[in-house]
């Protein structure tokens, strides 16, 4: 038997966990949410480590209040008229963002470039490059 996580803000499946052999019947978090008790059919109690899952779903939420916040950033860098790359150079080089918030302004980097490349049919040179 399994017993899945969920993000519940999401739905977003978060993980399966596999080990008991008959029906899971009770699932418990820990007060301080780093471990997980499943009892089962199989007259087992297991105890399983969800730091990994929480800190993964801390991770995803501060990368969804940073992509906020960098938007603004990062159309301002294409509002400077500078490239992509030269974007990317300045987020890696900014000391003062979080990891979060480089993670977001790099990835936000590339979706909005990608758009342009869309919208422009693709970049290429007169030579046909």
């Amino acid at each position: 038997a399994t017993v899945k996580l969920w993000d519940a803000a999401t739905g977003e499946e978060i993980t399966t966990l596999r080990g008991h052999t008959a029906g899971v019947y009770c699932v418990a978090f820990s007060p301080d949410g780093t471990r997980l008790a499943t009892g089962s059919a199989d007259n087992t109690v297991r105890l399983w480590d969800a730091v990994p899952y929480r800190d993964r779903l801390r991770e995803r939420d501060d990368i969804q209040r940073a992509t906020k916040t960098m938007g603004p950033v990062i159309d301002g860098y294409f509002g400077r008229q500078l490239e992509p790359r030269e974007i990317a150079a300045l987020l890696r080089a900014d000391e003062a963002l979080t990891p979060a918030r480089r993670r977001a302004g790099l990835n936000l980097l590339l979706k909005r470039a990608s758009e342009m490349r869309v919208e422009t049919g693709g970049a290429s040179n007169s030579q046909g490059e």
